[in-house]
């Protein structure tokens, strides 16, 4: 087996794919896919054809849509993210055309973390129209779908990014309608918990507006439902505000999640869902 070369999984792989094997010549593609740092390139040009063969060929198949992911994570790890990009919105368009044909929570969860994987390229790229751009598509189909959380969660982002932009009108409503979104649901620890992370969110462009006395407000309510490293976060967030000082870094309470991951890991359902 090792000295099975790179154009010998090329030639299988396309093999695979004329019989339509589509799982088979996926994997064969991953596996060069993680061993390119030793593959030339023109071994590089022949795996990019067929990877792209395979997503023409392929477009609605879950292993498209592992093998495109590892092909953008890959690229962009190299520093192409140009290439990178590319796989990335090819692996967007396979889960695209499965909420079309089939508007599952399945198809949603792999929409939502194919759009979070192009967004992470987009923001290494300062492309941060094209992130603006892919939240608002998801806020449009958590809006018709009636996930009301996921609409709300696509609120909030897109309120934190006019937050670090400096567009805080326009931030403090989509905080406070995701705010509003969040209460009519407000039993639920979780959505508890998530309403606590917009109301630091609000808090920290009340702070911003030199409002100090309504950021107090905020940070004070969401430091009740907030535990652990987040719960002291927001208690060094209202600390600061108190004494009239800048506020302090945040690992857990970051302004923006959306696309900030490194690597995210392949998209997998969870049970139950």
């Amino acid at each position: 087996m090792t000295n099975v070369t790179g154009d010998d999984y090329l030639s299988t792989a396309k093999a695979a794919m004329m019989v339509g094997a589509v799982d088979d010549a996926a994997k064969l593609l991953n596996h060069l896919w993680r061993k390119y740092a030793a593959i030339d390139a023109v071994e590089y040009d022949g795996l990019w054809a067929i990877t792209i063969e395979l997503a023409d060929r392929f477009p609605l198949a879950r292993s498209t849509s592992d093998l495109l992911h590892r092909t953008a994570v890959t690229l962009a790890a190299r520093g192409d993210l140009r290439a990178a990009t590319e796989a990335a919105a090819r692996m967007l368009s396979v889960w695209r055309a499965r909420c079309q044909q089939d508007r599952s929570t399945d198809s949603l969860f792999g929409h939502a973390h194919a759009s979070d994987v192009l967004a992470g390229i987009y923001r290494a790229r300062g492309m941060v129209d094209e992130v603006v751009g892919l939240l608002v598509e998801l806020a449009e189909w958590h809006f018709t779908t009636e996930n009301d959380l996921g609409f709300a969660w696509a609120l909030r982002e897109l309120g934190a990014i006019a937050l670090l932009r400096g567009d805080l009108d326009n931030a403090a409503g989509k905080f406070a309608r995701a705010d509003e979104i969040y209460g009519s649901d407000s039993s639920d620890s979780a959505v508890a918990e998530e309403r606590a992370e917009c109301r630091v969110l609000r808090g920290r462009v009340a702070h911003a507006r030199g409002d100090h006395r309504d950021a107090e407000r905020w940070f004070a309510l969401a430091s009740q439902h907030l535990t652990g490293e987040a719960g002291s976060e927001a208690g060094l967030l209202l600390a600061a505000t108190v004494d009239g000082s800048p506020l302090p870094a945040t690992r857990v309470l970051t302004v923006s999640t959306f696309g900030v991951r490194a690597c995210c890991p392949p998209y997998r359902h969870r049970p139950g869902n």
